[in-house]
């Protein structure tokens, strides 16, 4: 992004990867929400309660929640810091309901960016930073069709799993 980051939606569904870029994002403390609606198959993600995106969704689950830093191309760098992640998941309890787990924060690293879980919190709460230096993409390659990112990641709870 060049020092002009940019609000990004992303899907993985049925396999297939798709995302969206939606606006500037400005250097600020803001709360980012994602809300979805089974009756209308759309998720509507918020910037301080503002609605920024609508896209089209129908979520099967089990759902894999993220929070993650990405860059562009090599020599981007990223200096994130995400407070307070909450996630509230399934309407199915408690076979389906609630998260799972811990945070995972050593399995998606990729190109030079780290995601860090800052205060051990290991579901609802945690902050996490993602930072670096992208290096090592692959010439010709860039965020369009390789993952240059840092992430946490979580799984919903699924039947005792």
């Amino acid at each position: 992004s060049k020092g002009s980051p940019w609000f990004v939606w992303e899907r993985v569904q049925n396999g297939d990867f798709t995302y969206g870029y939606v606006s500037p994002a400005a250097p600020s403390n803001e709360a980012i929400t994602l809300s979805w609606w089974s009756s209308a198959d759309e998720a509507v993600f918020y910037v301080g309660g503002s609605p920024i995106a609508e896209v089209p969704m129908t979520l099967m689950p089990r759902l894999y929640f993220s929070v993650e830093g990405d860059a562009k191309e090599n020599g981007d760098s990223v200096n994130d810091t995400f407070i307070n992640a909450e996630v509230n998941a399934g309407n199915d309890c408690p076979t389906y309901c609630g998260l799972n787990g811990s945070w995972n924060t050593s399995s998606f690293n990729s190109y030079g960016l780290t995601a860090t879980d800052t205060n051990g919190k290991t579901q609802n709460g945690a902050n996490f930073t993602v930072t670096g230096t992208a290096s090592g993409v692959p010439n010709g390659e860039d965020w369009n069709d390789t993952v240059i990112a840092g992430i946490a990641m979580i799984a919903q709870y699924w039947d005792g799993q």
